[in-house]
Parts: structure tokens; C-alpha cells; sequence
């Protein structure tokens, strides 16, 4: 599945047709939207150079907006089309395009894994030993996003849900968290500041963590 380039096309063109051919879908006043599908044949060249055809399925989202979200009337109205190749068939217009969406969500996290955790070079030459690697920074970003997902569950007073937080902001609040390891009584205790803005989360997560 992949976007298809819209940059030469008209999106006028393709509006007109989603209208004539396609569903609308339920949105604000002053905006139309209009989803439909057809299908092409691709021409690919194989090695021996003959040609086989490929049918694909192209998903289109038209858009025509007359005015802005805060009620702005435009003077000339804004078209906005995008196409979606795939080679589903068995589903709506809408899973197509939130399959899509969630591609892009995934790409974001092997940013992170590559970025945040610094595992974009692999140390070794050896399949095996990078292997290993692999397999406990699987283990580690596992047990990251899980705290990340906690804290945004713990979390009040914004005027916005977080969904989900970045590797690298979990580490800094919680992995990275100033805190001292003390022996006493015949006990570790991990002593924290008391200031610390994220102590409460903290000590939450520490909590259903080990009992």
C-alpha cells in the first residue's frame, strides 16, 4: 500500500468525479467530503521483458472546503484530493486509509527504536551477536512504551489526552530520574527528591510494578 503522488493532478477533477461516483461522508459546514475506489492495471516489465499487468485498487479521498474551522468563509473554495494504492479489495475506503495512517504511526516507531534507544548501528559484524542486540532492545523498548503508556494514564490536569509519549521522554522523566540508592536497616531504598515534578507517577508505577 502506498500514497499516490497528487502534486501534477487536479484535484478539481477528482472532486467532481467522487461526487458524481462516490459516498459522502458526514463532516462540518463548509466542508464536502467524498470517498470512492476504482481500478487500474499497472504495466510492470519482467526480466526476460515481457510485460504482465497488475490490477490495483486506487482509494480517493476528495475534499472542498468553503470555509475554515473557526467559520472564516474562503472566497474561492480549496480542494484537496488524495489517492491511495492498494492492492485490498475486501475492505472499505476507510480501513484502507486508516491502514494507511497507522503505517505512518509505525514508521515512528522504529524512529524511535533507531533514535532514542541509539540502536541504528548494530555493534558487531556477527549475525548472531546482533541478534541478541535485537533482541533485548525489543525486550527494553517493550517495557518503555509499557511505563509511557501508564504515565499517560496517570497523568492529570492537562487540557489534552496524551495518547502515547515519545522512548526518549520516558527516559528522561522516569529512567533518568535523579534518585539515590541507600543501604539501611538492611534495606535498599531508592530516595528521590522531594521536589521532583514526576516523583508522584513515579513512586504510581514503581508500585504496580512490584506488589
Amino acid at each position: 500500500m502506498k500514497k499516490k503522488n497528487t502534486i501534477a493532478d487536479k484535484p478539481e477533477f477528482y472532486f467532481d468525479k467522487a461526487q458524481q461516483e462516490g459516498r459522502r461522508k458526514e463532516t462540518r459546514e463548509g466542508k464536502e467530503r467524498y470517498l470512492y475506489s476504482y481500478e487500474k492495471f499497472y504495466v510492470c516489465k519482467k526480466e526476460d521483458k515481457t510485460t504482465i499487468n497488475i490490477p490495483v485498487r486506487i482509494v480517493v479521498d476528495a475534499i472542498k472546503r468553503t470555509s475554515k474551522v473557526d467559520g472564516q468563509v474562503l472566497l474561492i473554495p480549496k480542494y484537496e484530493c488524495k489517492r491511495y494504492v492498494t492492492s485490498l479489495q475486501e475492505v472499505t475506503e476507510e480501513e484502507i486509509i486508516d491502514l494507511y495512517h497507522s503505517h505512518a504511526t509505525s514508521e515512528q516507531f522504529h524512529s524511535e527504536i533507531k533514535t532514542d534507544m541509539d540502536i541504528e548501528r548494530l555493534p558487531s559484524g556477527k549475525f548472531s551477536t546482533n541478534e541478541i542486540v535485537l533482541g533485548l532492545g525489543g525486550m527494553v523498548y517493550n517495557i518503555l512504551r509499557l511505563i509511557g503508556q501508564i504515565n499517560c494514564k496517570l497523568e492529570t490536569g492537562k487540557k489534552r489526552e496524551v495518547e502515547r509519549k515519545r522512548i526518549k521522554t520516558v527516559i528522561k522523566d522516569m529512567i533518568m530520574l535523579a534518585s539515590k540508592l541507600i543501604k539501611h536497616s538492611r534495606k535498599k531504598v531508592i530516595k528521590i527528591y522531594k521536589e521532583e515534578f514526576q516523583i508522584n507517577i513515579f513512586r504510581k508505577i514503581y508500585e504496580l510494578t512490584y506488589t
